[in-house]
């Protein structure tokens, strides 16, 4: 198993509600020429987590910071639309796992624009808020 630091949580930047992780995956395969989707986990927004890249295989979703994180991408673009309730109830779910298996605390979880070296307003001001207030238990 990989040694994982950290967990980054990502926007699709797409329509919440008619985004899928199939999509994604074609987007970043297709468009892009990567061998899979990007993201070890996506939750689309009727709060379903679905598998993304193997969590054991080094993901494509924080350049320059792959190879010790985990990512998890939210359809939506939250820079004008909320997460569905569902989302965050799956996302607050998914990370309490992950968090426990990587022995890990929810202080090692980031959203992509907080990393040092993106140029990103990923994963949108909407979901950053609530992701603030669940790092710091609110």
């Amino acid at each position: 198993m990989r040694n994982i630091h950290s967990i980054y949580v990502h926007h699709s930047a797409s329509s919440r509600d008619n985004t899928t992780r199939d999509m994604i995956r074609s987007w970043h395969t297709d468009g892009n020429g990567w061998s899979d989707i990007g993201y070890h986990y996506v939750i689309e927004g009727d709060g379903q987590i679905k598998e993304g890249r193997p969590v054991y295989i080094i993901g494509a979703h924080v350049r320059g910071n792959n190879s010790k994180t985990v990512g998890v991408c939210l359809t939506g673009n939250f820079e004008v639309e909320e997460p569905s309730n569902q989302q965050l109830t799956s996302l607050w779910r998914l990370l309490d796992g992950l968090l426990t298996n990587f022995g890990l605390t929810r202080t090692d979880v980031y959203a992509h624009k907080e990393d040092r070296q993106a140029n990103t307003k990923c994963c949108g001001e909407n979901l950053f808020e609530h992701l603030k207030k669940w790092r710091n238990n609110e």
